[in-house]
């Protein structure tokens, strides 16, 4: 059985504001820095276009299936996590894009996928 994860992790964080000049001059001097950057900004909007290709063709099952999966680092460098994080209805109808209560009907109650499978 999985493990929960409730621990919350408090550290010191500093947040940098760059202006425009100046993150271009870094873009066009650190090749390496650009190369992650793009990297990362590349990776966001194609999340963001899959998102939106969700809402538009995806029932809401799929979307809250592929979210579960997602959650559990299903397919990721072909391993799973044994822990499954804490994520109240609430939240998870939040990230599927419908209500708790249609988010509920789809979850299965505890001990019926054991009999299924």
């Amino acid at each position: 059985m999985p493990e929960r994860a409730g621990k919350k992790v408090s550290r010191k964080i500093a947040v940098l504001r760059i202006k425009r000049k100046e993150m271009l001059r870094v873009i066009e001097c650190e090749r390496t820095f650009a190369a992650s950057f793009l990297d990362c900004l590349l990776g966001r909007i194609s999340r963001c276009q899959d998102l939106v290709v969700d809402h538009l063709f995806d029932c809401a099952e799929k979307r809250l299936a592929r979210t579960l999966l997602l959650l559990a680092n299903f397919g990721a460098n072909g391993e799973t996590e044994a822990v499954v994080p804490y994520i109240s209805q609430n939240e998870l109808a939040k990230v599927v894009g419908t209500t708790r209560s249609r988010t509920s009907s789809f979850m299965p109650y505890p001990g019926t996928l054991d009999r299924v499978w």
